[in-house]
């Protein structure tokens, strides 16, 4: 072997070195967030400010011909798929009704 492939090699070999220490170090700041419960969606969760549910209702009421998903977000400042749970509690609770399915999904409040 000549003087270029023996630093070609070298190289080569700190390279693989540096990227399987960078790997490992990931895993185990991964590995330590998930069993410490602060992963990303755990992190995404704490972040989101929290939405009454008596202030959705009280929004949707204020369109007679209901309402969608998208527009609450938006009303709230919040991710369209927090809106999306916070509104299928509600259905749960049987406090607002919807008609329609997928973008068509129109929101209303029961009376």
């Amino acid at each position: 072997m000549n003087a270029i492939d023996t630093l070609i090699q070298q190289r080569t070999q700190t390279f693989a070195d540096e990227i399987t220490v960078l790997v490992k170090r990931t895993l185990l700041a991964s590995l330590s967030n998930t069993l410490a419960g602060t992963t990303a969606r755990a992190r995404q969760r704490a972040a989101a400010p929290a939405v009454k549910p008596q202030n959705v209702i009280a929004a949707i009421r204020k369109f007679p011909n209901g309402t969608t998903s998208p527009v609450l977000a938006g009303a709230f400042s919040i991710p369209r798929k927090t809106m999306s749970r916070v509104l299928q509690d509600l259905l749960d609770a049987k406090l607002v009704r919807k008609t329609g399915n997928k973008r068509a999904t129109r929101y209303f409040a029961v009376s």
